[in-house]
């Protein structure tokens, strides 16, 4: 562990923290993007660093990747303003695996974020049991008939994304049957990445987006976004607003399903889905970067997210 006297130097994994010394966590965020969620320009690094420090802990804000700095000094290393690293994931992946050879702590654990990277974890959701919402997933470099296999699934209207993004980056709504448009896109997509083809669904435009918050895989708050009238999309950058929800114990339940099918334990994570005949649809786990919505949270929100975080460096 690195702390007090010790800064600078790097602990053997699973040190436990040192009595009266002070734990130091880093927030990372990627030096091109701007330190807040756009539409709502709301740092959540502020509220965090407030309650770490009511709780005798540090935030720092770090701008990553950056190889001056010395993340020996820090006992925890928080990936939570890493937006935008699907548009260079290997960089990511790759500033992840220095980290992990380093010693660092990385919250959440480097094998959770290299499996998160990729919307592929969908497949394995699935075949667990997990309720997830219909999509098709081809591999980068395939060749699939694109118009055949939307046909074969009765989808009328549909929506291409790749396996590796965020924020609604490369992302098409058409109808079938595919386009010019729809199969350019789908072909620029698996040069580089795989590719995730769902049919459109319809409840997020009318009755919104839940956001399901867990932190140390406890419940902690949800939202519901709301995509802004003749748009689909329900992130708050492209002008949905977002409302505090309450969850209906079977749609907790659900979430909580997925989580369990998870290989490892997330300290932070937001599972998103929607409502189809009052079943929650997994559409996609986020256990990276997300945006944690404290925004729209109850005010013990930061908190809990402060003691999942040091609860598991305690436990380590």
């Amino acid at each position: 562990m690195v702390s007090g006297t010790l800064r600078g130097l790097l602990a053997p994994r699973g040190a436990p923290l040192l009595a009266g010394c002070p734990v130091r966590i880093a927030f990372v965020a990627f030096d091109f993007h701007r330190l807040h969620a756009s539409g709502s320009k709301f740092d959540e690094s502020i509220p965090l660093k407030e309650a770490f420090a009511s709780r005798g802990a540090s935030l720092e804000v770090i701008a990553a990747p950056d190889a001056s700095v010395g993340w020996g000094r820090f006992d925890a290393v928080l990936p939570l303003g890493c937006w935008g690293y699907h548009e260079d994931v290997q960089g990511f992946l790759a500033w992840v695996e220095s980290l992990e050879a380093a010693g660092a702590r990385l919250i959440n654990a480097p094998a959770l974020l290299r499996w998160n990277v990729d919307k592929a974890y969908l497949l394995r959701l699935q075949a667990s049991g997990a309720h997830v919402a219909p999509f098709l997933h081809f591999e980068a470099h395939s060749r699939p008939d694109l118009g055949h296999a939307i046909e074969a699934e009765g989808w009328s209207r549909f929506v291409l994304k790749p396996t590796i993004s965020a924020n609604a980056w490369k992302t098409l709504v058409a109808d079938a049957p595919p386009g010019s448009e729809a199969t350019q896109l789908a072909e620029d997509i698996l040069r580089t990445s795989g590719l995730l083809v769902q049919p459109f669904f319809e409840e997020i435009p009318r009755h919104g987006e839940l956001s399901i918050l867990f932190f140390g895989g406890k419940l902690s708050h949800a939202v519901v976004k709301l995509p802004r009238a003749g748009d689909f999309r329900s992130q708050p950058s492209h002008g949905a607003s977002v409302l505090r929800a309450e969850l209906p114990p079977t749609v907790l339940e659900r979430a909580k399903a997925v989580l369990r099918a998870v290989p490892g334990e997330p300290v932070y994570a937001r599972v998103d889905g929607f409502l189809r005949d009052g079943e929650f649809q997994l559409v996609e786990l986020e256990l990276i970067e997300p945006y944690l919505f404290l925004d729209g949270a109850p005010p013990e929100a930061c908190g809990r997210f402060c003691d999942a975080v040091l609860q598991h460096l305690q436990a380590r």
